[in-house]
């Protein structure tokens, strides 16, 4: 489901902004309130399990046509459906600073919860793009790379 944006969320969650994953040309494109939502709920977990706050730097979201190709995306690339989103996990240190977490320890936390049904992460290092990638398509079985 694509929301305006100015249909806003009435929900801000704590570390995920209301905006946050919205398309980057300024369409007005923004992330499916599903993988909105599983992502917070992701962020809560991993905060549970590891103790400290945790946040993830949107690199991509919701994308329009011409985005999506501007970004060399896939044609059938689910951040399209507006249901994926590419990111740097980050945890709070005890001193306060903020340190990436391994995008293997990113992707492995991911595939044990569940909640996503796409996990990408070693061709984004392969491209030299240090992200994780986590959508909300169909199925069964999460699709990994």
């Amino acid at each position: 489901m694509v929301i305006p944006l100015d249909q806003k969320r009435k929900v801000e969650l704590p570390n995920f902004g209301i905006n946050e994953g919205q398309c980057k040309c300024g369409c007005g494109l923004v992330l499916a309130d599903k993988l909105v939502l599983k992502v917070q709920a992701f962020i809560f977990f991993l905060e549970r399990k590891y103790g400290s706050k945790f946040r993830i730097l949107t690199t991509s979201g919701a994308r329009c046509q011409k985005h999506n190709k501007d970004e060399g995306g896939a044609v059938d690339s689910r951040h399209l459906h507006c249901d994926a989103i590419d990111g740097i996990f980050q945890v709070r240190t005890k001193e306060g600073t903020w340190v990436q977490i391994p995008n293997a320890t990113i992707a492995s936390e991911a595939q044990s919860i569940g909640l996503f049904g796409g996990i990408g992460m070693k061709r984004y290092e392969i491209q030299g793009k240090n992200l994780v990638h986590l959508d909300d398509r169909p199925g069964t079985t999460p699709v990994i790379w």
